[in-house]
C-alpha cells in the first residue's frame, strides 16, 4: 500500500478510515482525498451501514458498486439507500433459486428436530427430586438463583447430554449415507461454542464406540485447534 500510484488497491474498512484520518505526504496533505478514486467496489456490502465505515462512501467522490447477500432496508440501517438504491429494489439481483436452477448453487432441505427441553424448556418445580439435586450441585445453588432455563438456552449456556443424544440419533438415522450406504458421509454440525461442540463429540462416542468408529471420526474443528487436516 506504499505505492500509492496503484491502479488497484484491496482494503479493508478499517484500514481505509485510518488511511483517510491519517495518511499524509510529505507536505503534509491527504493521501486519498476525495477524487482519489474513479471506482469503488465493496463486498460485504451489508456492513458498510455500521459505525464509522459509512463515511467512506460520502467521503469519496465515485462510483461505488455494493455486493451483499443480506441487504439491510430498516430505517436506521438501509443498505439500499447508501448505494443510492430504491429500498428492497436493488439493481441487480441474483435469487438462490436461479443459481440452483442455474446449477451454481445445490437446493437444501429442512428436517426439524425438536424435544421437550428443546421446546419447553427446563423448569426446577416441574423435576424430580433427584434432577433438582443434580442441578443444584452443577450450579453450585444455594436456593438464591432461580434455576429455569427457556428453550432457547438450551445448548446456550446449559448443555444437556440427553438433548444432544437424540439430535444424533436423528443424525444418524436419517443422514445422507455413501458407500453404498455403508457409511455415513461427510457432515459439518453448527455447535454454540467449544464447550458445546465437546459435548457433541462426547456423546457421540458414548452412543457410537470407537470400535465401530475411529477417533478420527468424529472431530472438533475451531479456532481453538492450531492444526487441522482435511481429508
Amino acid at each position: 500500500e506504499k505505492d500509492h500510484t496503484a491502479n488497484l488497491i484491496f482494503s479493508t474498512y478499517q484500514t481505509m478510515i485510518n488511511y483517510i484520518d491519517k495518511a499524509r505526504d510529505k507536505d503534509n496533505k491527504r493521501i486519498y482525498t476525495v477524487g482519489h478514486f474513479d471506482l469503488i467496489i465493496c463486498d460485504e456490502a451489508h456492513r458498510s451501514i455500521y459505525s464509522r465505515y459509512s463515511e467512506i462512501f460520502t467521503y469519496f467522490d465515485s462510483i461505488l458498486v455494493g455486493l451483499t447477500a443480506t441487504p439491510k432496508d430498516e430505517i436506521d440501517k438501509n443498505t439500499f439507500k447508501i448505494f443510492g438504491a430504491e429500498s428492497g429494489d436493488p439493481v441487480f439481483n441474483y435469487s438462490l433459486q436461479q443459481a440452483i436452477d442455474d446449477h451454481f448453487l445445490v437446493d437444501f432441505g429442512i428436517l426439524k428436530i425438536s424435544t421437550n427441553m428443546i421446546r419447553d424448556g427446563v423448569k426446577y418445580d416441574e423435576l424430580s427430586e433427584e434432577e433438582r439435586e443434580m442441578l443444584d450441585n452443577a450450579y453450585d445453588s444455594d436456593g438464591t438463583v432461580e434455576l429455569n432455563f427457556s428453550g432457547q438456552d438450551i445448548n446456550k449456556w446449559l448443555f444437556n447430554k440427553d438433548t444432544n443424544r437424540k439430535v444424533l440419533a436423528e443424525l444418524m438415522t436419517k443422514a445422507i449415507y455413501v458407500d453404498s450406504g455403508n457409511k455415513i458421509g461427510k457432515t459439518i454440525i453448527f455447535a454454540r461454542n467449544h464447550r458445546h461442540a465437546e459435548i457433541i463429540r462426547e456423546v457421540f462416542y458414548e452412543e457410537y464406540p470407537s470400535s465401530d468408529y475411529g477417533q478420527d471420526f468424529c472431530v472438533i474443528i475451531d479456532n481453538q485447534v492450531k492444526i487441522v487436516e482435511l481429508a
